[in-house]
């Protein structure tokens, strides 16, 4: 997340007075014209402006009129209409807290402000398949795009004080919800496919890195976009422990393959955070991953104490060598905050925090998106840096038609450092 040059830069946001959430696009014939902003140098003063610009054009796509929560957003399009996932809270403004649900908001691309906020899970709550605990929150929503065109939607829940994957299928044309049904795993040591529930999960650790792997908790949290594999998609899904002392952060990103857009999942294999330098934290957690060339793979993640780590792949994610930190290797300022990657234009971009403060406010201020032609993260060169005093992270970034489109969590119109009001949506103009 940081720096750039001195060419203006118009970021726009195509806003019609359309009202549908079923009109389609009209295609853009312009896009392109201009020489990409990846391929410029841009300083820092020309970053922060391509920043600004940003946020002038962002629009709310949560709920937001009553909720004091809202984080985590996860973006899909299709068809011109975006559905966005993410959990929210009417209730309390902390995360993790009582009244916590998984929202699907659902808009026209073109009129985002003309959204319709469905809750999709909830605590407490008596589904006809599945029966929430009360006082547990529903948690890091994933989202796949079916070939029968249903946008399903996944969720952490608890079921019996266990956390489980759930997942429902909404159907944009008659805006109903299937009813939840448990996401299935297949894990090393079984022959037959088992519950996703974190018990099977570290078990399948355990197959990884030995009977001795133990976790000090059982947290699991799906934070990575889905990436495209053949015939399939694969997600990052986070097991660790994040407490105050940082120093006792633990955590790895296990990948799981689906051929079947969330129903089933292949556990594949995940970075051994214990062997990371012990001056940092055990953690390589949020895992953002991309393919270099054949099974060549590359991820970076968050780590408490070494901001961002990264570690690769040759035989696609079933090995990984030991995450190092790219804020020593690279010189990097990053925060450790969740970060995006994704392989556009024959390049990485890539996106995370920064460790500045901006006016009264030190945390999840400033959001670097950087780009390199190559993996090598220490040739990434700052393209736009978005900074707002309350807040800009946890981006979620979808190509449609050749553009991009970006969602991420802030509280620009609250004004209460205390509370993560909100989900914004825009065009990126890369």
């Amino acid at each position: 997340m940081r720096y750039f040059t001195l060419v203006f830069i118009c970021i726009f946001f195509s806003c019609s007075t359309e009202n549908s959430i079923t009109d389609k696009p009209t295609p853009n014939n312009n896009a392109n014209v201009a020489k990409s902003i990846l391929d410029k140098d841009i300083d820092i003063d020309t970053a922060i402006k391509n920043g600004d610009l940003l946020m002038q054009k962002q629009v709310t796509v949560s709920k937001f009129d009553s909720e004091v929560y809202a984080h985590d957003s996860k973006l899909i399009i299709d068809k011109g209409i975006g559905y966005c996932a993410y959990y929210g809270n009417d209730l309390k403004s902390g995360e993790a807290e009582k009244g916590q649900s998984v929202r699907l908001s659902v808009f026209n691309i073109k009129n985002p402000s003309e959204r319709k906020v469905f809750d999709v899970f909830k605590e407490n709550f008596n589904y006809k398949t599945l029966v929430t605990d009360p006082n547990l929150p529903c948690y890091t929503p994933v989202l796949f795009l079916t070939d029968e065109g249903k946008i399903r939607i996944l969720s952490k829940v608890y079921e019996k004080n266990v956390q489980k994957y759930y997942y429902r299928d909404f159907s944009p044309d008659t805006e109903t919800f299937s009813d939840p049904q448990i996401c299935k795993l297949a894990i090393a040591n079984s022959k037959e496919l088992v519950d996703f529930d974190i018990f099977n999960v570290k078990s399948h650790l355990k197959y990884l890195f030995g009977n001795d792997y133990q976790l000090k908790s059982d947290y699991m949290f799906a934070t990575s976009e889905p990436i495209k594999i053949e015939n399939g998609s694969m997600i990052g899904l986070t097991v660790g422990i994040f407490t105050a002392d940082w120093k006792a952060d633990q955590g790895t990103t296990i990948l799981l393959k689906t051929f079947d857009f969330g129903k089933t999942f292949e556990c594949s294999g995940a970075p051994d955070s214990r062997k990371i330098d012990p001056k940092y934290s055990s953690q390589c957690v949020e895992g953002a991953f991309s393919f270099i060339t054949g099974n060549d793979m590359i991820m970076i993640g968050r780590n408490s104490l070494g901001g961002i780590v990264e570690c690769y792949s040759h035989d696609g994610g079933e090995t990984f060598n030991i995450p190092i930190s790219l804020n020593e290797y690279c010189g990097f300022n990053a925060r450790a905050t969740k970060p995006n990657l994704m392989k556009i234009k024959g390049g990485y971009l890539t996106m995370w925090n920064i460790n500045e403060s901006f006016g009264d406010y030190t945390d999840r201020t400033i959001l670097d998106v950087r780009y390199s032609k190559d993996e090598n993260m220490c040739n990434s060169k700052l393209k736009i840096r978005i900074k707002n005093a309350f807040g800009c992270h946890y981006p979620s970034l979808f190509v449609y038609n050749e553009e991009y489109y970006l969602t991420y969590t802030t509280d620009s119109r609250r004004f209460n450092k205390k509370s993560t009001g909100e989900i914004v949506f825009v065009k990126l103009d890369l």
